[in-house]
C-alpha cells in the first residue's frame, strides 16, 4: 500500500480537531461588508472565536466572493485583518475554497481566481487549500450545490488537468476533498463508482486528501446501501493521501440523506470515523465543519453535543504517536514540481460536453429532448449519450433547486431578480395568478435565448449579469412596457455599481464610465432621467435636455443642443456635473 510518500502533504505537526466556518458576508455569524469599505466580522462571530478557538487544533474559512467585482486582495483585507487577528497566532488555519471548480469538463478561468488566492494565502499564511471535487459552475453558471464530477474516464481525465493546473499555480499544497451525494441537489453522471475515481484522481496528481465523512455516507447511501453495507469498500479509496477528515451536520428525511451542515452528527458518522481513524497513516486533521452558532456567538447544543462527542472520540488517536509523518519538510510552502506528465491533447473533453450538462440543468426544453431521445430511440445520440446514466426524476430535481438559485440569487445593492424588477414581475402575477412561487417564470426565462449569455463566476470577467439578461427576455416576452424595463434594469445595475465599482460583470448597454463612477440616462423618458453610481452612492431623478446633451445622450429636442443654449448656463451646468464626478474637467 502506499505509504504517502511523495505525496505534498501541508505542513500540520501534531493532530489534532479543528474547526471550520463558511463565512458568508451579510450572514449574522460572518462577514460585515459596509459602502465606506470599512469591513469587519459580526460580533456573534467575535465572541464564537474568542470562546473556541483556543481550544482547537486548527481551523478553515470558506472563501466566499465579497460582491461583483473583479478580484482585488485590498477588497478582502479588511474583513479578513479582523478575522485573522482574532486567532491565536501559532493556530494553523487554511481555506476551504468554492471556486476552483475542479470538475469542468470545457476548462475554466483561473489565471486570475489562483493569483487572488495566493495573495490571500500569504498575507494570512494559510498553510493549506482545500475543495470539493466537483462542478461549482456549469458554464460559467453557479449551481446550488457542488455538482460531483463525471464519473467516467473523460471526466477522470478533465479532473486531472485541472487539479494539475491548480497545484502548479498554488503556493500552498491543494488538498482534494471527495464531493458530495445530497438529494434534491446533486446528480450522478457516468458508470465509474465515485471511490474508484477518487482514487485514480489523488494517484495521478499526487494530491492530499479530505474524506467528508458526510460525502462518503451521500455515496453509499446513494447507490442503495443502508446500516452495516454504508461503511463497505473503505479500502478502495486513497487511504494514504488522507491529511483531513471533515464532519459537517446532516440528515435522513424518509429515503433521502440530505448534507445539510446544521451542526448535527449522526451516529453514523461517528462509526464511519472510528473505521477510517486506524486506516488512514498520514492523518494529521479532523475538522468540525459549520457548527450552528447563535446570535450571541454560542454554539448551538445540537452542535455542542456534537463536539463534545467529538472531542472524546478523538482524544485516544490525538494521544497516539502518529504512525507516518507527513512528508513534507517543515515549514515547507514552496511550489511544487514541475508536473510534466501530459493530458493527451486529443482525449481532451470538449467543452460542447459541459454546454451539453448546463442545458440539461438550465434549459426545460433541452431535457425535455434528452427525455424523448431515450424514449424514443433506447440510445441516446450526442452530447446527450454521456450523461444517458442520469436518473431523470434527480436531474427535475436539481433543475428545480437550479430555478429555485436564480429567483432567490442576492446581490448586494440590488437583492433577488424580485426585488431589481418589481413591476415587471407584478405584471407577471398579474397574468399568471397561479404561479405563486415563479417557477414557471423562471423556467421560461432560463430556457430563453436571452439567458444564454449570462456568466458570472469569480475570476471570469465579461460576462452578461443575470439582470441584463432577465431584462431581455422582459422584453422580448413583453411582460411591461420597454421604458419601465429600461427604468428597472438601470436602477439595479447602478445600485450593483455603487457597491462594485469595478465590476467583474459587463455593464448593459447604456451604462458609461464617468470620473466618478458610472451613469447612465433614460433619454427616451420625458423628462430624460439620470441613474448614477457616484462615491458609493446611488442617485436618480430627472435631468433637463441640456444636462443630457451634455452627458453625450441623443437630443430629444433641439433647445437641448449645447450650442443653443447660454454659454454662461452651458458653463454652471458643465462645473456642476463635473463638480459630480460626472463629466472630466477641461
Amino acid at each position: 500500500m502506499n505509504d504517502g510518500a511523495g505525496i505534498r502533504f501541508p505542513t500540520l505537526r501534531r493532530r489534532g480537531l479543528g474547526i471550520g466556518l463558511d463565512l458568508r458576508w451579510g450572514d449574522p455569524v460572518g462577514f460585515i461588508a459596509r459602502p465606506d469599505g470599512s469591513d469587519g466580522i459580526a460580533p456573534a462571530l467575535r465572541a464564537f472565536l474568542a470562546a473556541e478557538t483556543g481550544a482547537c487544533a486548527h481551523a478553515f474559512f470558506s472563501w466566499q466572493p465579497r460582491d461583483r467585482g473583479r478580484l482585488r486582495l485590498a477588497d478582502y483585507a479588511p474583513a479578513w485583518d479582523q478575522l485573522c487577528a482574532l486567532l491565536p497566532p501559532a493556530l494553523p488555519r487554511a481555506l476551504h475554497h468554492t471556486a476552483l471548480n475542479l470538475a469542468a469538463l470545457g476548462g475554466a478561468p483561473r489565471t486570475t481566481l489562483l493569483d487572488f488566492t495566493n495573495a490571500l494565502c500569504d498575507r494570512y499564511d494559510l498553510g493549506w487549500v482545500n475543495e470539493d471535487v466537483g462542478f461549482w459552475s456549469v458554464a460559467g453558471k453557479p449551481v446550488p450545490y457542488p455538482l460531483p464530477p463525471l464519473l467516467d474516464a473523460a471526466g477522470l481525465r478533465a479532473c486531472i488537468r485541472n487539479v494539475r493546473e491548480c497545484q502548479r499555480a498554488l503556493q500552498a499544497p491543494l488538498v482534494l476533498e471527495f464531493p458530495g451525494f445530497s438529494a434534491g441537489v446533486s446528480l450522478v453522471m457516468g458508470a465509474v463508482d465515485a471511490y474508484d475515481h477518487f482514487r485514480e484522481l489523488c494517484g495521478e496528481t499526487a494530491a492530499p486528501v479530505t474524506l467528508d465523512i458526510a460525502h462518503l455516507l451521500s455515496w453509499r447511501w446513494w447507490q442503495g446501501f443502508r446500516g452495516e453495507a454504508l461503511f463497505d469498500h473503505l479500502e478502495r479509496l486513497p487511504l494514504a493521501h488522507a491529511f483531513e477528515i471533515h464532519l459537517s451536520g446532516c440528515e435522513i428525511v424518509g429515503d433521502r440523506f440530505i448534507d445539510a451542515h446544521h451542526g448535527r452528527l449522526l451516529d453514523e458518522q461517528f462509526t464511519l470515523l472510528q473505521r477510517l481513524l486506524p486506516l488512514c497513516p498520514n492523518l494529521r486533521a479532523v475538522t468540525f465543519e459549520d457548527p450552528r452558532v447563535d446570535e450571541a456567538g454560542a454554539l448551538e447544543p445540537a452542535s455542542a453535543r456534537s463536539l463534545a462527542r467529538l472531542r472524546a472520540l478523538l482524544a485516544p488517536w490525538i494521544g497516539e504517536a502518529p504512525q507516518a509523518s507527513s512528508p513534507a519538510a517543515p515549514g515547507s510552502r514552496t511550489r511544487p514540481p514541475e508536473i510534466t506528465t501530459p493530458i493527451d491533447a486529443a482525449e481532451t473533453v470538449d467543452a460542447s460536453t459541459e454546454s451539453a450538462l448546463g442545458a440539461l440543468l438550465f434549459d426545460s426544453a433541452a431535457r425535455a429532448g434528452w427525455c424523448l431521445q431515450r424514449r424514443s430511440a433506447g440510445v441516446v445520440a450526442q452530447p446527450w449519450g454521456v450523461f444517458d446514466s442520469l436518473d431523470a426524476a434527480a436531474l427535475e430535481e436539481t433543475a428545480a433547486a437550479v430555478r429555485a438559485m436564480v429567483r432567490d440569487r442576492r446581490h448586494r445593492g440590488t437583492g433577488c431578480l424580485e426585488d431589481a424588477f418589481p413591476r415587471t414581475v407584478a405584471a407577471w402575477r398579474g397574468a399568471h395568478p397561479e404561479d405563486t412561487g415563479l417557477d414557471r417564470l423562471f423556467d421560461r426565462f432560463l430556457s430563453s435565448p436571452a439567458a444564454a449569455p449570462w456568466r458570472e463566476w469569480p475570476g471570469e470577467d465579461g460576462g452578461a449579469s443575470l439582470e441584463e439578461c432577465f431584462a431581455d427576455f422582459a422584453r422580448a416576452e413583453r411582460l411591461i412596457d420597454p421604458l419601465t424595463c429600461q427604468e428597472e434594469l438601470l436602477s439595479s445595475m447602478l445600485r450593483s455599481l455603487t457597491v462594485s465599482p469595478d465590476p467583474a460583470f459587463r455593464p448593459p448597454r447604456g451604462v458609461q464610465r464617468a470620473p466618478g463612477g458610472w451613469f447612465a440616462v433614460q433619454a427616451a423618458a420625458d423628462p430624460p432621467v439620470l441613474h448614477a453610481a457616484l462615491a458609493g452612492r446611488y442617485l436618480c431623478g430627472p435631468i433637463t435636455p441640456l444636462v443630457a446633451a451634455l452627458l453625450g445622450q441623443p437630443n430629444q429636442r433641439e433647445a437641448a443642443s449645447p450650442a443653443a443654449a447660454a454659454p454662461t448656463a452651458v458653463g454652471q451646468v458643465r462645473a456642476r456635473l463635473v463638480e459630480m464626478g460626472l463629466l472630466d474637467r477641461q
